[in-house]
């Protein structure tokens, strides 16, 4: 914990929000005697364009040029040592 140091926060208890029920900003030091009413806007706008946010879909990393890729050095490690057993032996 930092001794010293004293930081402004706002906590919005009743969101009416579906996904959350309080919310908690921590506000920069820099802000000087700015509008409150302001300041409680930007912060339920930040809330509600977060309930907004959908899922990003996972790029698949399936290829088939990597499968491809990934049999031919199999096959190519068995002839390989297949060979190397035939001279060893």
């Amino acid at each position: 914990m930092i001794k010293g140091t004293e930081r402004k926060i706002i906590f919005l208890k009743s969101t009416k929000s579906k996904k959350f029920d309080e919310a908690y900003f921590v506000l920069k030091d820099d802000l000087i005697n700015d509008d409150e009413t302001e300041i409680l806007r930007e912060a339920e706008k930040i809330l509600f364009s977060a309930e907004s946010c959908k899922k990003r879909k996972r790029k698949s990393n399936f290829s088939f040029k990597g499968l491809f890729l990934f049999f031919l050095g199999l096959s190519l490690g068995a002839t390989l040592s297949l060979i190397i057993s035939l001279f060893v032996f």
